[in-house]
């Protein structure tokens, strides 16, 4: 992680400000609070999408690594009841496994954020809540678990919040596809399964950085302000 990122995400950790108050981003029409917290869920500016296709992509090598050859974004998953239907053109999957503990398996990936009003009341009492209520999301949207279970298609949202940390189902399944790397290469279970939450993380907590960095260089230009105040009092 670079220096400036790092220094951003270190800040946030520790309950400092980034800015010496809050702000307005027009992008899209919110508060830029001054912690900085509106960047792990804004939808302006295409950070999420990038966040998400960089944990894909990494979690696709390790499934690779794992044997359970895998495939993102697998067209044609699902088959339609008439001919009338679109379900074909959906892709619930970004990684499609195969064969995953003998069912086809579609991993959805997510990454929502603590502070999300839906999950807020929860979130400040109960670990990864926010998570465990997105999952749920990503399995009621579009019907998506329950038409791929009419196919024989195990669906399994991967939803990880922002802080780093993975909806209790989705740390069961990286911890088998940890488990499955360490039975092809030879190597310590536990130290593989470090390694790949600790990278996971990485990625995601350094695309909330540089969201923070890109708004508040924004915020800068558009009001002469400095851009970021690390470490204000």
């Amino acid at each position: 992680m670079e220096p400036a990122l790092f220094i951003t995400e270190l800040s946030q950790r520790l309950g400092m400000t980034e800015a010496a108050r809050d702000g307005w981003r027009p992008q899209c029409d919110a508060v830029l609070d001054k912690f900085s917290y509106h960047s792990a869920s804004c939808v302006a500016g295409g950070e999420r999408v990038q966040r998400h296709n960089a944990l894909r992509d990494h979690l696709f090598l390790w499934a690779d690594l794992a044997g359970l050859k895998p495939e993102k974004e697998k067209p044609g998953l699902l088959l339609p009841h008439r001919p009338d239907e679109t379900v074909a053109a959906r892709r619930p999957a970004d990684i499609f496994l195969p064969a995953f503990a003998g069912f086809p398996t579609a991993l959805d990936l997510a990454v929502t954020a603590p502070l999300r009003s839906e999950s807020l009341s929860e979130a400040g009492s109960v670990a990864t809540a926010a998570a465990a209520a997105y999952a749920q999301t990503k399995a009621a949207h579009l019907g998506a678990a329950a038409e791929c279970a009419r196919q024989g298609i195990t669906f399994r949202p991967l939803v990880l919040e922002t802080t780093g940390a993975w909806e209790a189902e989705a740390a069961s399944l990286l911890r088998r596809i940890s488990g499955a790397v360490a039975l092809r290469t030879g190597q310590d279970v536990s130290q593989l399964h470090s390694r790949l939450l600790q990278e996971m993380c990485v990625i995601a907590r350094t695309h909330r950085a540089r969201a923070v960095l890109r708004r508040r260089t924004g915020l800068a230009l558009a009001t002469g302000m400095d851009a970021v105040q690390h470490f204000d009092s």
